[in-house]
């Protein structure tokens, strides 16, 4: 029997990628995938026991990804107001689902290089810890694990900064995550460019 509680992993695609140049940088090809189906692959391959994608912008589009890897999805209407409103999402549709998780996982669809590693280290540090999270120069940030005491407070964010206050305000609570990550996020174009150019043999 597992001893890891029982985490259901949440992965934010519902992003507009407005400085993508009309790309939809869900989408982007990344390794054998995009960046949303490396994600979905990794968590799949996790102690995750239950993932859902939170989609908003080309949902139409970005929906393919998920049903081609046959992952559970909802559309946030209200993914303009930001993060926080498609973490309130997609937390409110867990909590309807019959198994009841002791934490959720939030995970961003565009941080290349998250691994399946990096995810059950988180999931194994949350034994003890009510929040694990990543280290990020000034702060915490997702990856980040919350259990059910933070759940109702989830569900009520709706600003751009996602869980980043919440994660401020309980400072006291949290657990860097025990294993490292490469936390770097694909912002533009051109700089997912430059990920593909390091990435290509010379």
């Amino acid at each position: 029997m597992s001893l890891e509680p029982s985490t259901a992993i949440i992965i934010l695609a519902a992003g507009a990628s407005t400085r993508m140049k009309n790309k939809i940088k869900q989408l982007l090809p990344w390794k054998e995938s995009t960046f949303l189906g490396n994600t979905i692959k990794v968590s799949k391959e996790s102690l995750g026991k239950e993932i859902l994608v939170v989609l908003g912008a080309y949902a139409d589009k970005v929906r393919l990804e998920c049903i081609k890897q046959d992952v559970n999805y909802i559309i946030n209407p209200n993914w303009k107001n930001g993060l926080g409103s498609s973490i309130a999402s997609g937390v409110k549709q867990i909590q309807t689902l019959e198994n009841k998780f002791q934490n959720i996982l939030i995970l961003l669809a565009d941080q290349p290089y998250i691994t399946t590693e990096y995810i059950n280290a988180m999931i194994k540090d949350a034994t003890n810890s009510k929040i694990v999270a990543t280290t990020y120069a000034h702060g915490f940030g997702v990856p980040a694990l919350f259990n059910a005491k933070y759940y109702a407070t989830l569900e009520n964010l709706n600003k751009d900064f996602g869980a980043k206050k919440l994660l401020e305000q309980e400072k006291q609570e949290i657990k860097k995550c025990g294993c490292t990550l490469n936390i770097l996020d694909i912002d533009t174009f051109e700089s997912y460019l430059q990920l593909v150019a390091q990435k290509t043999p010379k």
